[in-house]
């Protein structure tokens, strides 16, 4: 059985990584300080997935290609706020998490009577 995703949350997600990577590739002015936490975001996004959708929608909405004065101040602000929301070290946190979950195998055997 095939999951099927809802297409606007694939986009969201999409337009969150884009911006992201845009922001590591050509950061603003200013914008150094936040270069590690982008990282992470970005890493979250490609490999973990544990953003929620109001997170993920708050770095989509972000004006990101050719930012003016005050796109740069909102972009700052914005990470600035996810910083303290979520914890500059969060994703440290869900890899511990996960590295100490251990994996189960579950066999099951049906038994079939002719």
């Amino acid at each position: 059985m095939q999951v099927k995703q809802v297409p606007g949350a694939v986009s969201l997600e999409n337009r969150a990584r884009n911006n992201l990577d845009t922001l590591l590739n050509n950061p603003p002015v200013g914008f150094d300080r936040h270069l590690s936490f982008a990282r992470m975001l970005f890493e979250d996004v490609v490999d973990y997935k544990t953003l929620p959708d109001f997170t993920l929608r708050r770095i989509a909405n972000l004006d990101t290609v050719a930012p003016d004065e005050k796109s740069i101040g909102k972009i700052l602000t914005e990470f600035e706020k996810l910083k303290n929301d979520l914890g500059a070290d969060y994703l440290d946190k869900i890899k511990q998490k996960l590295g100490s979950m251990q994996s189960e195998v579950i066999v099951a055997i049906e038994n079939v009577r002719d």
